[in-house]
């Protein structure tokens, strides 16, 4: 692991665990108390972003683990990319444009926590063409996986104008590495994406994607 300055600083989730790289092992969430996850199957079927949602131009997201491609499956035929216990990924994202973004992840134990923008990249801007890392070797965090385990998602939303609460997060991350967005206001990142579209200006176009994900012993 990387040495730097940064203290280890936050648990994100459960299931998605982020630390800064300091040499000491990430902080380990207690176990949920409520209910199981609902299965893999029906969290496929459920996150998705609103068809309603115009979009102008493509988004990807791709998820690594060791240096290559995630493991994919299909469910429904819906891919889904599997991603090993107690294993660091990469998320790498791409855009036929430059944009902001919003970076919305949920896990297994339904915390959603937005990725990006986030206190080491609080711009939050993609350039088009060239891909962008998050948890990456040249950021001073990682993402590893933790239980809970089972079915989890990334949704991305990228528009060409700034988003109108851009000060509103500024200030957050003056005070959080990272945003979990409450609970009762969003169901899952897809519904995050598609609340975000709400934020942008009218004249701005923007591009969205979702990728499924399983974590798994």
């Amino acid at each position: 692991m990387r040495t730097t300055t940064h203290p280890v600083f936050k648990v994100l989730a459960s299931a998605l665990v982020v630390f800064a790289a300091s040499g000491s092992a990430p902080l380990r969430a207690q176990d949920s108390l409520g209910d199981q996850p609902k299965s893999v199957r029906l969290r496929v079927r459920e996150a998705a972003i609103d068809p309603k949602v115009e979009t102008a131009f493509a988004v990807t997201v791709s998820v690594q683990q060791d240096g290559k491609a995630a493991e994919t499956r299909e469910i429904d035929g819906i891919p889904v990319a599997v991603l090993k216990n107690a294993t660091s990924f990469v998320v790498e994202l791409k855009s036929e444009r430059d944009g902001f973004l919003r970076v919305f992840y949920h896990n297994a134990k339904g915390e959603l926590i937005q990725l990006l923008p986030n206190q080491f990249s609080k711009e939050g801007f993609i350039r088009a063409g060239t891909p962008l890392l998050i948890g990456g070797p040249g950021d001073d965090y990682e993402l590893v996986v933790e239980p809970p385990l089972g079915a989890e998602c990334l949704a991305v939303l990228v528009s060409t104008r700034p988003f109108s609460d851009e000060g509103q997060v500024s200030a957050l991350l003056q005070e959080k590495a990272f945003i979990e967005v409450p609970a009762e206001e969003v169901a899952d990142a897809g519904v995050a994406v598609t609340k975000s579209v709400a934020l942008v200006p009218r004249e701005a176009l923007v591009g969205a994607a979702v990728l499924h994900t399983e974590t798994v012993e």
